[in-house]
């Protein structure tokens, strides 16, 4: 049977201070719960109801976007030896950037650590022991170093490119708080074709793909729309075509999104919906009053098949369709 304690008395202190892990989970609306391990001595106690941890930089940053979306934030610590217990935190979290008033503080209960990202200050609204008789015993060994080793070898820079690029969205797309890679989103031009064909050559695209998609937006066939980053290298494209290969779409004069790419450090970043958005404009700037799109059936357009009804595309009722590329459901939009 559980017992809830009012506030982190001695003896909770003590039993959290000699683990040499701990748990976070944090949660929100609608999206994916996210339960993380930490270790590498990065939890303090501050007082009877509030707790801190120094953030390391890592693949994800679940536990920043979960707080600025929702704000309830729980901790777990679970005996591995010795008497068995399991100890729960609930409460709000809060990110506090470092160097920041209050992350200068905070700094003076921890040492220094490469590729540190944030603190996660926990104000602690209930404490919860429970028995953890199920809780396997496990002895120590020692603390890994790999994260720690990782981050010196980027270097500070290295590190800030990594958390633009990784650390700025959740894997459901919410904002971290940390700054997102900038790109622009234009159209195709004739010098454009060498870099796109460099920037997905790993896909098996050819260069002669893109050379055909050079003349025919030449000859207003088409519309290639190309995202950039800030250094101007290419990192995705799409294209608008005006009498699409897709018979019910080119009998009713509706053109069609088609060939839609990001590379992969790229995705989940906004560039497909900002693309898709462009070309939206676009077709409606033609008279167009409905758009088209596609995506195929098999677990590698999960992406789009989940992103393309957010945006306000529904099936255009006849089913999936066989290409030579798999089964295509198409989908339309009223603009």
């Amino acid at each position: 049977m559980g017992k809830f304690h009012p506030v982190i008395n001695p003896a909770l202190r003590s039993f959290i201070e000699e683990q040499q892990m701990f748990f976070t989970a944090s949660a929100s609306v609608g999206g994916r719960i996210n339960v993380s391990p930490k270790g590498i001595d990065s939890l303090r106690v501050l007082d009877e109801n509030t707790v801190a941890y120094l953030d390391l930089t890592g693949s994800g940053n679940e536990t920043a976007a979960h707080l600025r979306a929702d704000g309830r934030l729980t901790l777990m610590f679970c005996a591995f030896e010795g008497e068995p217990c399991i100890l729960r935190l609930f409460g709000q979290g809060e990110i506090v950037p470092l160097g920041s008033e209050k992350g200068r503080e905070l700094h003076a209960h921890f040492p220094s650590r490469p590729g540190e990202r944030h603190f996660v200050v926990q104000h602690v609204s209930s404490v919860q022991t429970s028995c953890g008789f199920a809780v396997p015993l496990f002895d120590f060994r020692e603390q890994r170093d790999k994260l720690l080793d990782w981050a010196e070898k980027q270097g500070e820079e290295g590190m800030q490119t990594y958390r633009r690029l990784k650390n700025s969205v959740s894997i459901d797309g919410l904002p971290t708080g940390l700054e997102a890679p900038k790109y622009s989103i234009r159209a195709m031009k004739a010098e454009d074709v060498d870099a796109i064909f460099a920037a997905f050559q790993s896909w098996s695209k050819t260069h002669e793909q893109y050379e055909r998609y050079s003349r025919e937006n030449e000859a207003g066939l088409r519309v290639t729309i190309v995202a950039t980053d800030e250094g101007g290298e290419v990192v995705g494209y799409t294209n608008v075509i005006w009498t699409p290969e897709y018979a019910p779409f080119a009998e009713a004069g509706i053109p069609e999104i088609n060939d839609m790419n990001v590379v992969g450090e790229w995705q989940k970043r906004g560039i497909a919906t900002a693309m898709i958005r462009e070309c939206e404009r676009i077709a409606r700037e033609k008279g167009h009053p409905i758009i088209g799109i596609g995506f195929g059936l098999t677990p590698d357009y999960g992406a789009a098949q989940r992103l393309y009804p957010k945006l306000g595309y529904i099936p255009d009722g006849r089913g999936a369709i066989p290409t030579p590329w798999g089964d295509v459901l198409y989908l339309t939009k009223s603009l």
